[in-house]
């Protein structure tokens, strides 16, 4: 790992001092231990505070909003059907589709966000509120029966925007702010739309898709990877039945619950730790922060330049600290 560091920071020091105008690879590690920041390791370019995009973990900051939501109401709940929750979308569909199937990816809803982006790419550009989107984005024969199938889908996350905007009656910028952002702390951690323009914001080495206003659910938050593990630690103490939960569904190696996922390890003594696990990506940026609850033990790693070598490097040597610690103290 640590010539791959070395590589990168040098990589961003030629750039910066001879290629103003170029993009240099950066990257931002944040190490955790007893829910204490350990340690920290930044490329030539990048603070403390520097903000990257996150992609998909929006999904699971959304899902915190959703949660937050059954408190104020209690007549909503993951059983609640789409028909309930965005009353002035008129469609059989919305019917049979729970809040739930949405947020597991199972609604059977096809991505019509996806395939109408495929064939117009103004879309992502366009200005629409997420009740319009909703409807926009709506093909009302169903590819397969709710809850039968995983389906990484996007317009389930333009749904549940909607729906969190709807009920809350508020923009989905401050539903986060006050449900998320400052309960956790999260300082470093905002909504943008289309192009990024913030003062900490790293700029990504290649193309990005630009973010409308009606798909920040799933992809548009930037955050610091220390804001990533605070708001891990958040998410495993107030709400930890949104990660580890009985509907939980395997994804390979990993499970998928409402709106992120969780990941079992074993040790050799058949023990098993069981781990938040979340990553997103936008064109050349990409995102990991895993966490483990019980010790307090975390990694975040955010980096701007597409590949993934940096991640699954330092990703791996914190699984296998975790597996090593829980080994000597069995």
């Amino acid at each position: 790992m640590k010539k791959r560091l070395i590589f990168l920071i040098l990589v961003s020091m030629i750039n910066t001092e001879c290629c103003q105008a170029e993009v240099s690879a950066e990257f931002s590690i944040t190490w955790m231990e007893k829910d204490e920041i350990e340690k920290a390791e930044y490329s030539n370019g990048v603070r403390s505070d520097s903000q990257f995009q996150v992609g998909s973990i929006a999904k699971l900051m959304c899902t915190v909003a959703i949660f937050e939501l059954f408190e104020r109401e209690e007549s909503i709940t993951l059983e609640s059907s789409l028909s309930q929750l965005l009353p002035h979308i008129v469609t059989p569909a919305f019917d049979v589709v729970k809040l739930k199937h949405v947020l597991q990816n199972t609604s059977g809803l096809s991505d019509e966000l996806v395939i109408q982006s495929k064939k117009n790419a103004e879309l992502q550009n366009m200005s629409l509120s997420s009740s319009e989107a909703a409807g926009r984005f709506l093909n009302e024969d169903l590819l397969f029966a709710p809850g039968t199938r995983f389906d990484y889908n996007l317009t389930n996350w333009v749904l549940v925007q909607a729906i969190l905007e709807h009920q809350f009656k508020d923009n989905i910028t401050s539903i986060l702010e006050n449900t998320l952002f400052k309960p956790a702390k999260l300082k470093e951690t905002t909504v943008f739309s289309g192009l990024v323009d913030h003062q900490n914001y790293i700029s990504p080495m290649g193309s990005t898709r630009p973010i409308p206003d009606f798909v920040t659910c799933a992809g548009g938050v930037i955050s610091s990877s220390r804001d990533l593990l605070r708001f891990s630690q958040f998410i495993v103490k107030n709400y930890p039945h949104v990660l580890f939960n009985s509907e939980t569904i395997e994804q390979g190696s990993n499970l998928y619950a409402y709106g992120g996922r969780a990941k079992i390890l074993t040790t050799n003594e058949w023990h098993q730790i069981l781990i938040s696990w979340q990553s997103g990506s936008n064109g050349s940026f990409r995102a990991f922060v895993g966490y483990e609850p019980n010790t307090g033990s975390g990694i975040s790693v955010l980096t701007n330049d597409g590949d993934d070598a940096l991640i699954e490097e330092v990703r791996s040597t914190w699984v296998n600290r975790l597996l090593m610690n829980r080994f000597e103290a069995n």
